[in-house]
């Protein structure tokens, strides 16, 4: 029977931490190469469905269109649904947990898309200011204890956040409109676009049902 060192154990059992950026790298790095691959095959194959008679795609051409089509639209989908839950921001000052003034309701949607990205997030900043004194050193009562300012949001994530959005969107409109008005279309543009319909279903359901009740916290 051995026994090893309690300095050994403690190697062993302890967690091995992925810095956040790392994190964040990969993330982005996957999502973006998933989206540029979207557009590129759906792309060609819609070109070709159009200037082509009788156009012929391989099969490993068909299934990574496919792949790629519900993987897009599940990451639109879970970025939506994950904007339910909150954005955290930091406030500067006393009171911070009395705030609950909620980000937009368009801007959050697209912010939990962003996040769910990966995109880098700076810290959200509330400005607050304290209530005038009195003469005598007392707060007026007449005056609120603070100011809340709608939180700033990182304008570059969230743009990316609607590029990738835009992406997903008009690219599978466009299979989608080229599917069924033609009489005849291959089956890789057949089965993305209604791959693509069961996803804005999905994503409309949690960009529209969000609460717009839900608070900053």
């Amino acid at each position: 029977m051995t026994h090893k060192s309690p300095r050994l154990l403690g190697i062993a059992s302890s967690p091995i931490e992925v810095p956040t950026w790392f994190r964040q790298f990969v993330s982005v790095v996957a999502t973006a190469s998933a989206a540029i691959l979207y557009a590129v095959v759906l792309g060609v194959a819609i070109h070709r469905t159009l200037t082509e008679s009788d156009p012929v795609f391989s099969e490993t051409m068909t299934r990574a269109a496919a792949a790629l089509s519900g993987l897009v639209g599940s990451v639109v989908t879970a970025g939506f649904a994950r904007s339910g839950s909150g954005v955290s921001v930091h406030v500067a000052g006393i009171g911070r947990d009395l705030i609950t003034a909620p980000i937009g309701w368009i801007k959050r949607n697209f912010f939990g898309l962003a996040d769910t990205l990966g995109l880098p997030l700076l810290p959200e900043i509330v400005l607050w200011t304290e209530p005038d004194e009195t003469p005598t050193g007392e707060p007026a009562q007449d005056t609120p204890s603070y100011e809340v300012d709608e939180p700033t949001v990182n304008k570059a994530s969230l743009f990316l956040a609607v590029l990738y959005f835009g992406i997903f969107f008009v690219v599978g409109l466009t299979a989608f409109i080229t599917s069924i008005t033609r009489t005849q279309v291959p089956e890789l543009l057949g089965n993305c676009a209604w791959v693509w319909l069961g996803a804005v279903i999905s994503s409309s359901y949690s960009f529209f049902a969000l609460n717009s009740d839900t608070a900053v916290i």
